[in-house]
């Protein structure tokens, strides 16, 4: 792969020359590097860095709940924030959609030992957030439909 630095949406770290992200992240991305759906996201960050922004701020307050128990408040707050937000329902529905183009390339005994995989690493209160939310996201999904 090319080196290319990714800055973040911080225009200070980008390289001299250059003052927006997305044309460095065009620039330094073949088609061979990466699969499609990957390049889609990158791409998809680049063009968002503010909603970036808050997916970071969204993972550090998910690893918050590494030590809390699966009944903590903190979970039930999360959850509510991200509702509120469109922005970060946003990044849940990013998340669903890309996990779907890749799971369905995945043979089904990969993606089951992937799914044990993660659900091994996370803790009581992490698995409690992801699944409610994808429980919301999905119920959501199917009222759309009809």
């Amino acid at each position: 792969m090319s080196k290319c630095i990714i800055a973040h949406g911080d225009k200070n770290r980008l390289p001299p020359g250059r003052n927006e992200l997305r044309p460095y992240v065009q620039s330094c991305i073949s088609p061979l590097d990466l699969a499609p759906g990957a390049r889609l996201y990158i791409l998809h960050v680049a063009e968002h860095p503010l909603l970036y922004q808050q997916m970071l701020g969204l993972a550090e307050r998910l690893a918050a709940l590494v030590s809390l128990q699966e009944d903590a408040p903190e979970v039930d707050q999360l959850i509510e924030d991200v509702l509120a937000s469109d922005e970060l329902l946003t990044i849940f529905s990013m998340q669903s959609e890309f996990s779907e183009h890749i799971s369905g390339r995945l043979a089904s005994p990969i993606a089951d030992v992937l799914s044990e995989l993660t659900s091994d690493t996370l803790s009581p209160a992490q698995l409690r957030f992801l699944e409610a939310m994808s429980r919301i996201l999905s119920d959501s999904s199917k009222r759309e439909e009809q």
